[in-house]
């Protein structure tokens, strides 16, 4: 077992302990508002949770997929639960906030929350550059072509003294000064002396 799965190990360990904690704040309310979230998706992105940079971008997308009104530790348990998203009460409650300030998310009764227009407009925004991202990396992936893949496999390879390249011998004229960095007047100054 290699010291990546021990950490991988730790970290399911830390989430589940987490998640724990969650269900044990909710109310009996929430626990039964919460398990019809589990599995519900209202948003029909392409989005995957784990494009998402921000922990704010994380909550918004949450908000978005449940498209329902949400307390703050109903939040939290769906981070957690839904999409192994670490996350607590305090800092949700912080980018909620910051949601609502941005009129990115709406506070509506009993103190739950609902993504407005302008956080499904951010949500469209990073949906569509992760899109161009993609469609750029496949055109990246496409352009490789079989030679090329071939030959970074033999670059790959350990060289023996006789397969290395050797260097040109007389490719610049040695004569002439090396060219500095240090711009173009310095440069003229320095071919009229």
């Amino acid at each position: 077992m290699g010291a990546d799965q021990i950490g991988e190990d730790d970290l399911h360990r830390r989430v589940a302990a987490a998640r724990k904690r969650a269900l044990g704040r909710l109310t009996d309310e929430e626990r039964q508002r919460v398990g019809g979230f589990l599995g519900k998706d209202a948003s029909g992105r392409t989005l995957p949770f784990t494009a998402l940079r921000t922990a704010y971008e994380r909550m918004l997308f949450a908000l978005g997929a449940v498209n329902a009104p949400l307390s703050p530790n109903e939040l939290v348990y769906l981070l957690l639960a839904r999409w192994d998203s670490n996350t607590d009460a305090w800092s949700v409650r912080r980018r909620l906030a910051l949601a609502v300030q941005q009129d990115e998310a709406h506070s509506v009764q009993g103190g739950r929350y609902l993504i407005a227009s302008a956080g499904i407009g951010h949500l469209d925004a990073v949906e569509r550059a992760w899109m161009r991202q993609a469609a750029r990396d496949a055109v990246r992936q496409q352009r490789r072509s079989p030679d090329r893949r071939q030959a970074a496999s033999q670059d790959a390879q350990p060289r023996t003294p006789e397969s290395r390249p050797r260097p040109r011998v007389g490719s610049r004229d040695r004569s002439a000064p090396a060219r500095s960095h240090a711009g173009p007047l310095q440069n003229r100054r320095r071919k009229r002396a």
